[in-house]
């Protein structure tokens, strides 16, 4: 994930904030979804979303369920 250093904006954000995640950051996430929202990748900004209001979920149950 680290490596998206060099990748477009969006999907930068979205790696960054899915570190945030991982790591239990939610400032560092919800600062990439406010910069990913600045992009209008609304995909993306759905699953930084999730990860947000589910930040004490593990991952794979948020990413993978219709939270």
């Amino acid at each position: 994930m680290k490596q998206a250093n060099s990748s477009p904006i969006f999907w930068k954000c979205y790696v960054e904030g899915s570190i945030a995640f991982l790591e239990k950051d939610k400032p560092k996430l919800l600062e990439a979804l406010e910069l990913l929202k600045k992009q209008d990748n609304q995909m993306n900004i759905e699953f930084l979303e999730k990860f947000l209001k589910y930040c004490d979920k593990p991952y794979k149950e948020v990413y993978s369920s219709d939270y």
